[in-house]
């Protein structure tokens, strides 16, 4: 089952580099050779400023300076970091029949098929999360009548879904 991802938002710092560096580029590519100055030269600076001759009372407003912005790095946090997580969120969603909230925690099969049994109100016990294989858990949950096994796996931003389940 493939889920839709939201562009990262490092697309968009990447492409506002680029321009920057495109700005930069063409600015140092001009052939200043060939202008004569008839004014006063233009100040860079961050805010326009004014420049006044004594010949004539004229304003210019001054050129912008570049700079350079120094890169970020932005770490995103997982939406459900750990499989423990997941299976307690999965649990949680499921005793207090929030179908919606359980569709974060697992994949539509498996809240499809949690959800065609209601909850029979039994305490269930959290049994803890065992790892398979790298990004892979089983965790389990025991209520007296009933044991869930819900296998957690990780997406490429590291978080945690079920994505299995057996009842017993």
């Amino acid at each position: 089952m493939s889920i839709g991802r939201r562009p990262s938002p490092l697309l968009g710092l990447v492409a506002a580099l680029a321009v920057l560096i495109a700005g930069i580029a063409s600015a140092f590519a001009r052939d200043s050779s060939t202008t004569t100055t008839t004014g006063p030269p233009l100040v860079p600076s961050t805010q326009p400023s004014l420049v006044t001759t004594s010949s004539a009372p004229r304003t210019t407003l001054g050129t912008v300076a570049a700079t350079t912005v120094p890169a970020t790095t932005t770490t995103v946090r997982p939406a459900v970091p750990t499989p423990e997580a997941a299976a307690n969120g999965l649990w949680a969603a499921y005793t207090s029949a929030n179908r919606s909230a359980a569709n974060k925690f697992a994949s539509k099969e498996v809240a499809d098929a949690l959800f065609s049994q209601p909850y029979s109100g039994e305490p269930g016990a959290f049994q803890g999360c065992r790892k398979q294989q790298q990004g892979v858990y089983d965790c389990g949950y025991t209520q007296p009548t009933t044991h869930y096994t819900m296998t957690a796996q990780a997406d490429a931003n590291s978080s945690y879904k079920i994505v299995a389940l057996t009842i017993a």
